[in-house]
């Protein structure tokens, strides 16, 4: 994302119409605005049009362009429940994105920011100060050197918070999310017994062995199953980038068995 030096929102100014008059601050963050209400930030302004792709991953609308509102994650199923029109933001998933794209985005943004104002329990997150967000920091740092923890390969503000999950402790894989008896029966038929094997192994070869297994597990559910079990997240609340990518995997493998059953004609 290009960070642009404004002092102010431009086309999307009249956002601010729709906040408290006088009671809301503006301060600027990650190349947008951040606003703040009773000492909580509750909404980001980016204005950035062009940009509709994160690591390769290409989406059919700007992932920069529009309105992100930061909550806790345990709030995320009650917002999301009664406004469905909000998605997780494909760079920063712990928070909910209303892009521009939106159709109707001036009346879906305004019932939403009327919601944010009414219930700000479920609405928002408290800045941490520099000396509180160093020590979680280096209790970080402390726990990464320890033990194997999940997407430790992207920086701090980019990562989801899965609250002490570990695979490395999860003995049987039906307690991972997504996997029930079928799914360990099809995993084990692969020679996948554990969630430490599907960890070590990634989604992606563990999706390719069943696909060779049989055919018929060419199907994007399945790959987003893995990927929600070894992020500890419901197959429907995936990160949109990495449902992209593999959404990308399957359109190529279907390629593949099309031309491979073409050449035996």
């Amino acid at each position: 994302m290009k960070v642009k030096n404004k002092k102010s929102p431009q086309e999307l100014l009249w956002i601010e119409d729709l906040l408290p008059l006088d009671q809301y601050q503006r301060k600027p963050m990650f190349g947008g605005f951040a606003y703040y209400y009773n000492s909580k930030l509750i909404l980001l302004i980016f204005e950035d049009a062009k940009t509709t792709s994160y690591k390769n991953i290409h989406l059919d609308y700007p992932i920069w362009h529009g309105c992100l509102f930061p909550s806790e994650r345990d709030k995320h199923a009650i917002i999301l429940k009664n406004f469905p029109i909000l998605t997780q933001h494909p760079v920063l998933p712990k928070w909910l994105y209303l892009p521009t794209a939106t159709e109707n985005f001036e009346e879906e943004l305004s019932q939403i920011i009327k919601n944010v104002i009414k219930n700000s329990d479920i609405w928002g997150i408290i800045p941490k100060n520099k000396a509180a967000q160093q020590k979680r920091r280096s209790k970080t740092n402390k726990q990464n050197s320890q033990s194997k923890k999940i997407d430790m390969s992207k920086p701090q503000m980019f990562r989801d918070d899965f609250s002490g999950f570990d695979i490395n402790k999860i003995k049987n894989i039906t307690d991972l999310k997504n996997l029930g008896p079928s799914s360990e029966k099809l995993l084990k038929s692969v020679g996948i017994n554990s969630g430490q094997q599907l960890l070590k192994l990634g989604w992606k070869k563990v999706f390719l062995k069943l696909v060779k297994k049989n055919p018929k597990n060419l199907h994007l559910i399945l790959a987003k199953a893995l990927i929600g079990a070894i992020t500890n997240q419901e197959w429907f609340r995936i990160n949109p980038i990495t449902e992209q990518e593999a959404k990308n995997l399957i359109h190529e493998l279907r390629l593949k068995n099309k031309t491979k059953s073409n050449n035996k004609k």
